[in-house]
């Protein structure tokens, strides 16, 4: 397989719709890619939930937003109307290079739309006929990230970096800071992070938990201050936690993701469910205590990134397994 196809390339069109932690995973692939093809210009594609995580990341020469959550509130001429402008827009572009790392039948035919020289793709299924650049998928089970590098190994890409980092901006940054600081927060004290939400129901660990957990990490240390974190449609189960230990936690304030990653940043550990702001702290360089639920998802595949962080399976840890790795952080 001739691998030089970046070489002889400029524009390079990147697909990841999806949740938040799908896109952070892809970062290390996209920021490998433009290391090793420093003249390259590279776009993402994205949906409007994720547009505002990377939009100030200088990896990327555009980001274009592929609306599908508005289109199917239109009146159906309307939203067809609305997509073809969309695929012309992505013609005119002319890409030389598509890399799909959504993997559906949707992005496959999307990416072959385009007009795009070289697709390139994973060869099983019936999407594969789409792409003329046609990688095997990895054989057993590995991390999503070391499944996204498998493409650009495969076209002579060094894949080397583990950076999730989310680029915010300084008003970002003072917006949490403002908030820190209103809410009593100071630098000198310990934050702890919570997030007892997620993207599905059966991913939770759940309140109760999370309480019994915050309360047995106020009576082990006096000094830490929790703050409770909630993406959209969580606010009710943040505020269920608050409830549960009154004036003892702290609600974040509702934010955008790239504030999100500001206010995270801050925290010295991060205690989550399996979702997309796991992987948000991880990227941060925050000590992350995830948990997840048996047989509902799979550390190997999508665990937060790096040596650092700690997984637990929910049903197999006691809240006195995790405080101890709450302990054995607090004197890092």
């Amino acid at each position: 397989m001739d691998t030089n196809y970046f070489k002889s390339s400029k524009k390079v069109l990147i697909i990841r719709f999806h949740r938040v932690g799908d896109v952070v995973l892809t970062l290390p692939a996209v920021r490998s890619l433009k290391k090793t093809y420093r003249n390259l210009s590279i776009t993402m594609l994205v949906d409007s939930r994720t547009f505002n995580l990377i939009e100030k990341d200088d990896t990327f020469d555009e980001i274009i937003v592929w609306d599908k959550k508005r289109w199917r509130n239109l009146p159906k001429l309307k939203a067809i109307r609305e997509i073809f402008k969309a695929l012309l827009y992505l013609r005119k572009k002319k890409f030389d290079i598509v890399l799909d790392f959504q993997d559906f039948l949707e992005t496959a035919v999307l990416s072959f739309l385009t007009g795009a020289k070289n697709r390139i793709g994973y060869s099983d299924g019936l999407k594969s006929m789409f792409y003329n650049i046609k990688v095997a998928p990895i054989k057993g089970v590995r991390h999503d990230v070391e499944r996204y590098f498998t493409l650009l190994r495969a076209i002579d890409v060094k894949c080397e970096t583990d950076d999730l980092k989310i680029k915010f901006t300084n008003e970002d940054k003072k917006y949490a800071d403002e908030f820190l600081k209103n809410a009593g927060i100071n630098e000198n004290d310990i934050l702890i992070g919570v997030n007892p939400g997620a993207s599905a129901s059966y991913k939770m660990w759940g309140v109760d938990n999370f309480s019994k957990l915050a309360d047995a990490i106020l009576q082990k240390d006096n000094n830490p201050k929790i703050l409770v974190f909630w993406g959209p449609g969580e606010e009710e189960i943040a505020n269920n936690l608050i409830s549960k230990l009154s004036h003892k936690l702290i609600l974040a304030p509702s934010t955008s993701l790239r504030q999100f990653a500001a206010l995270v940043e801050r925290c010295n550990v991060f205690i989550t469910n399996d979702t997309g702001p796991m992987h948000i702290a991880a990227g941060m360089s925050v000590f992350v205590l995830a948990i997840f639920l048996k047989n509902h998802s799979d550390p190997r595949i999508s665990s937060p990134l790096g040596n650092k962080h700690k997984v637990v399976i929910a049903e197999e840890t006691t809240i006195s397994d995790i405080l101890l790795f709450y302990e054995s952080v607090n004197k890092c």
